[in-house]
């Protein structure tokens, strides 16, 4: 029998019971494949099977066979129901052993932190007799790497910050050369304000006149990616994209990986000026996106969370008529509420989202999915009513993206440079 040919691509495999059942949202193989996009690698297959040991095993086994390189996720704890050590071990044909070594590092960390190691922590002191540890700089478990037939098997913490500490240190150093090169080059457009169907309408003319490129669309938080690929390794990918930047206009928010927060981030530290908000329906979720850029507090002054009309009067100054006459969700409270954050915390700019996320709260006038937003500056306030289709998660989501566009193309308008290609 001929050997099998595996391709050059990544096979992930996400244990954990709770991803089955809706206890956990899995978030590590996103973070996975935007890590091995930059290497021009590619996840080749993705299995999510729960705590049952020959599950496991045979999720390995087919992620084994055809790639060039395993990365397994979570099952590594100290409960009866982490089994991926053993399953990796029933896989290759070995043996668990209880690393001193492993165990003793377990055991001084606990003591760093005043508490004694409970017996069952042994379990992650455990390995393959020929794999190695992967240093676990953020938390118990450590990861192992196997070498099975030439393609490495990585087990990885399911904890998404000490999956990405230990991918970073250790867990990319030994797939990238097995990778790089796998995928197309490709190119992200990322747009913001404009539907999918739309943007496809937009850029579809100029797709059938670039054969050699082929375009993907990916819906996100905060709007429509374009992905530009191409196998042709001579193609000037900066100048192909030129004509998708021009049509894209002021709905391109960036070209690459960043996101939304980090570009406005961007274009209010090149000016020198800050932002606050003021929030109702999204319960804190704009000033969250707008301090999650390390850096933040150099431009995002803070926030008022106004849930209440009581608390729109006194905290922003809202006036009581405007919320008789027009109601909390209106363009003139929306404005008021902006208004009042700028002047209480003394930014340059601000920002207020007020509206009915669902699923009650709707009218014939106002149905579920009313948003207004608003920008507050030095020459006076603007707003934006939005009619979003979504489910509550989904309102908030797309009114917090909504806002920051507010605040993006004002701030472009402006004079603020725009992306390049």
């Amino acid at each position: 029998m001929a050997p099998l040919r595996r391709r050059r691509v990544v096979g992930l495999v996400i244990v954990g019971d709770e991803l089955l059942d809706g206890r956990t949202r899995e978030s590590n193989s996103h973070y996975l494949i935007e890590r091995l996009l930059r290497l021009r690698g590619a996840v080749g297959s993705i299995r999510i099977v729960g705590d049952r040991h020959q599950d496991i095993v045979d999720a390995i086994h087919d992620a084994h066979r055809e790639s060039v390189a395993v990365v397994v996720t979570g099952g590594l704890g100290p409960t009866p129901d982490d089994l991926t050590r053993e399953a990796l071990a029933g896989f290759v044909g070995e043996s668990l052993f209880l690393d001193e070594e492993l165990a003793e590092v377990l055991v001084r960390r606990y003591r760093r932190r005043g508490r004694e190691m409970a017996e069952t922590n042994l379990r992650q002191a455990y390995r393959t007799p020929s794999g190695r540890s992967i240093p676990n700089p953020r938390g118990t478990a450590p990861g192992l790497l196997h070498l099975h037939e030439g393609v490495p098997i990585l087990l990885l913490p399911g904890v998404p910050a000490e999956l990405r500490s230990m991918w970073e240190q250790t867990g990319e150093g030994v797939v990238a050369p097995l990778v790089k090169g796998g995928a197309p080059r490709a190119l992200r457009l990322r747009s913001a304000g404009l539907p999918e169907s739309d943007a496809a309408q937009l850029v579809g003319e100029i797709a059938a006149a670039a054969p050699a490129l082929e375009l993907a669309f990916c819906v996100t938080r905060f709007g429509v990616d374009i992905l530009l690929r191409t196998e042709d390794e001579g193609l000037d990918l900066g100048a192909a994209s030129r004509p998708f930047v021009d049509a894209l206009g002021e709905k391109l928010y960036t070209i690459g990986d960043g996101g939304l927060p980090e570009v406005l981030a961007e274009l209010l530290w090149e000016r020198g000026e800050s932002v606050a908000v003021a929030e109702s329906c999204t319960g804190g979720l704009l000033g969250a996106e707008l301090s999650s850029v390390p850096g933040s507090s150099r431009y995002f002054r803070g926030g008022i969370l106004a849930y209440a009309d009581e608390v729109k009067r006194r905290q922003l100054g809202v006036e009581a008529e405007d919320l008789r006459l027009h109601g909390a969700v209106s363009a003139e409270v929306a404005e008021a509420m902006a208004r009042g954050a700028r002047e209480r915390l003394e930014s340059d700019w601000a920002l207020a989202i007020t509206g009915i996320a669902g699923p009650d709260g709707g009218s014939e006038e106002k149905p579920v999915g009313t948003v207004f937003v608003a920008l507050a500056g030095a020459e006076g306030a603007q707003h934006r009513r939005l009619s979003l289709p979504g489910d509550r998660a989904q309102n908030r989501e797309w009114s917090v993206a909504a806002a920051l566009d507010l605040l993006r193309r004002h701030l472009l308008a402006r004079g603020s440079s725009s992306p390049k290609p």
